[in-house]
This record gives structure tokens, C-alpha cells and sequence, in this order.
């Protein structure tokens, strides 16, 4: 009897020791990401000063501004930073004979158990503007053969607004332009009130439901953008 019994005790010992395996996987990552800014847009001039807006996501603690000549290589634009989803250049007058650039990027800081990491968007695609009453020259003259019409292919598409000032629509028309372009529309406050999809060089703007004011319009194609202001009566 002792004999099987030990027997048999060693066996359920064996079992134990069998069953009592389990193998952990201890991860050394984890999955993060910082979502790009979407809707980054020229909102006008507020009060002498460009104004910019963007949608906010979840995760940016922290946004960077840059801009510049709209020439200009990104390394040599100045930033400005601020954790609000719009921002106005009040920190100095910008030359109304100048066409600028505008870009932006976010940072996300990720804390858990296994990372502590910042992380910065890339940067947005150049968003084109300028703060006179016209679009300024961008032609100019290079003495290396390659870069000459770099500018002009630089240069936002151009439009046309009519009537302008305007009641219940106004006709927005393309230039050379026959690709596909999007046009916003913003209030002075920089709120987008309107957003289309230009799919023709003519396209008729509803705006008989917006109250009388200045707004911005704003078309935009992969080659740049511009900008024309639209009196509404």
C-alpha cells in the first residue's frame, strides 16, 4: 500500500509539474501614432493680421506654425507655436508685396508602461496666401536653366469671383486651371461656412443663407492655393 501510494503521488506530482507551464510573452512595444492635422486653412485677415484654423485630434499637445516666402526651403521659415486650433501673426506686419507659405505640425506625447515618447506630425502641405488686395508678382529669373518658371509653377491657381459684392450666388471661375480643386469659404471670424468640390472651370456658389459681411474664399489645388475676398450683401 505505501508503495502505490507513493507511486501514485509521484504520478500526480509528475502531472503538476507538466501542467504548471505557462509561458509569458513580455511585449516591447505598443502601437502609437500621432494623427496628421486635417483642415489646415487661410481664414483671412482679422484685424491687419493673417489668420490660420485647423481641426484639433486626439493626442496633440502642441502645435507648430511656420511660414515664410512661399519660395522659400522649410529650414529657413519662422515658427511660432500655440496649443489653440487657430493662430493669428500678430508678432509682426507682413509685406503686402510678398506671397507667403504656411505650414503646420502637431506633437503628441505618449506615456505607458513600456514607452514615454514624443512624436511629431510631418508637416502639412503649404498653404499659399497673401495680405494685400491682390495676389503679388511671383515671376522672377534664375541663372540656372532648370529653376526658371519654378515660380510661376509655385504660384496658386487663379479665379474669379462674380458679382462681387454678391446676393444669393456668385460664379467662381477658373483660370488655366482643369484639374480637380476645392474651394473653402470663411467667415471673418475664420469659421468655414461653405466647402465644394470644382469639378468644372464655372461652378455657382450658393451663399443667399450667409449674413452680409467680408468672407474668404480660398481654392485650392495640388499645385497651391489662393485666395479672393467676397462681399456678401
Amino acid at each position: 500500500m505505501f508503495v502505490g501510494a507513493h507511486r501514485l503521488n509521484h504520478y500526480y506530482s509528475s502531472e503538476a509539474s507538466e501542467l504548471v507551464c505557462p509561458i509569458f510573452a513580455v511585449p516591447d512595444t505598443d502601437s502609437f501614432g500621432c494623427p496628421e492635422v486635417e483642415r489646415f486653412a487661410f481664414a483671412g485677415i482679422n484685424g491687419g493680421f493673417p489668420t490660420f484654423a485647423w481641426d484639433t485630434a486626439a493626442g496633440h499637445t502642441l502645435y507648430q506654425f511656420a511660414y515664410g516666402p512661399y519660395d522659400a526651403p522649410l529650414d529657413s521659415l519662422d515658427v511660432e507655436e500655440t496649443r489653440n486650433r487657430f493662430i493669428e501673426l500678430t508678432r509682426q506686419r507682413l509685406s503686402p508685396d510678398v506671397y507667403y507659405q504656411a505650414r503646420l505640425r502637431a506633437k503628441c506625447h505618449h506615456a505607458c508602461p513600456v514607452h514615454d515618447t514624443v512624436m511629431w506630425t510631418a508637416w502639412s502641405d503649404p498653404v499659399y496666401f497673401y495680405t494685400g488686395d491682390s495676389m503679388p508678382d511671383t515671376t522672377h529669373h534664375s541663372t540656372d536653366p532648370q529653376e526658371e518658371g519654378i515660380a510661376e509653377s509655385r504660384a496658386a491657381v487663379s479665379f474669379t469671383l462674380t458679382p462681387n459684392p454678391a446676393h444669393s450666388t456668385v460664379t467662381l471661375t477658373l483660370g488655366d486651371y482643369r484639374g480637380v480643386a476645392q474651394v473653402t469659404l470663411h467667415d471673418a471670424a475664420g469659421r468655414e461656412v461653405l466647402r465644394r468640390t470644382l469639378e468644372s472651370a464655372s461652378t455657382m456658389l450658393p451663399i443667399a443663407g450667409l449674413p452680409a459681411g467680408l468672407y474668404t474664399v480660398t481654392v485650392s489645388t495640388p499645385q497651391g492655393s489662393a485666395v479672393r475676398r467676397l462681399s456678401v450683401e
